[in-house]
């Protein structure tokens, strides 16, 4: 009898103190997104311009141009495209890794160089849509992946940098809008070409993946324009 009076007790405490314990528990993972906020960057690009400008301070010294940079970029973009058609996937994703380093090498140097023009804004977004045509021509040139999905990854990414190019040139900027930027585009790719060997419809599911949520983006920034400009 004593024993049930002490359980009701307990649990009767227990039960009352459930409000203030839901409370505390609400502030405590309010404390936690407060954090979270402050330590992750809201803008992707914003974040990775200011991580990257010492490397481009460093590289500026060499006497290199931020144009040149970025059409050197050519370079490792043509000769990955050589190793995916010879079904060398893994030097083909190193070739790949490469021309992404000199892609953020040419605006890290223009930023520390204070050398952002508006030709080079336009030869670094017409370079990278080369780039990109010559490194899934080979991988479909390897066989990794049949036409269609080549087709379907490409127009994607052409889509969604053209709707952010239309948006720009009525003066509004459309960085860090949308699911898909070049590097998250890539970087699924690499993930694909790394899993080859284990999954060999890995490139293919990567370039599907990369090709869907790249006209998710279109579509993104699309009713982003249409919010801007209502």
């Amino acid at each position: 009898m004593q024993l049930t009076f002490y359980v009701t007790r307990v649990w009767s405490k227990r039960l009352h103190d459930i409000p203030e314990r839901r409370q505390s528990l609400a502030t405590y993972f309010q404390k936690v997104y407060i954090a979270a906020g402050n330590l992750i960057p809201m803008n992707r690009r914003q974040w990775y311009e200011e991580h990257t400008l010492r490397i481009g301070r460093t590289i500026a010294r060499t006497g290199l141009t931020p144009n040149q940079l970025t059409l050197l970029s050519l370079v490792p973009a043509v000769v990955s495209a050589y190793f995916f058609a010879s079904r060398r996937e893994l030097v083909g994703g190193l070739f790949l890794v490469i021309m992404l380093v000199f892609d953020v090498f040419d605006g890290s140097v223009a930023r520390a160089q204070n050398k952002k023009t508006d030709y080079g804004f336009v030869l670094d977004a017409t370079i990278d849509r080369y780039c990109e045509i010559i490194v899934l021509f080979g991988i479909l040139l390897g066989g990794f992946a049949e036409g269609w999905v080549v087709l379907l990854c490409f127009s994607g990414m052409i889509m969604a940098s053209y709707v952010r190019a239309r948006i720009e040139s009525k003066g509004i900027s459309a960085m860090s809008i949308g699911l898909m930027e070049r590097m998250q585009k890539m970087t699924i790719l690499l993930i694909g070409v790394v899993l080859y060997g284990f999954f060999d419809k890995s490139i293919t599911v990567a370039l599907l993946l990369t090709g869907i949520l790249s006209h998710v983006t279109a579509a993104q920034r699309l009713a982003y324009c249409r919010r801007e400009f209502s």
